[in-house]
């Protein structure tokens, strides 16, 4: 029962994580074709006004934030993957 209870944990733990993880990785798929479209901006008006650059700065930025915390999440994924020694992708086998 202890086994069997651990595993539900482990697997309740992943499935959140993923849930997660796909939201922040839909989140930084907009910031970075939110980047593409102030560059496009940029480049199609041959402009390099101050509001565009901070801008550009802001749009980088949120874009690197919404990276690392997907990273951080694999990160997560990985020690309770490594944590459970019995292993949730064995339990599919008898």
């Amino acid at each position: 029962m202890k086994k069997w209870h651990r595993r539900q944990i482990t697997e309740e733990k992943l499935r959140l994580i993923s849930e997660a993880l796909e939201q922040a990785e839909k989140t930084t798929i907009r910031f970075q074709e939110r980047h593409d479209r102030i560059l496009f901006q940029i480049n199609s008006h041959y402009l390099c006004r101050r509001e565009m650059e901070e801008a550009l700065a802001g749009a980088q930025r949120a874009m690197n934030e919404s990276l690392q915390f997907c990273v951080h999440l694999r990160q997560m994924q990985m020690k309770i993957l490594a944590s459970d020694s019995c292993g949730v992708v064995d339990h599919h086998r008898s």
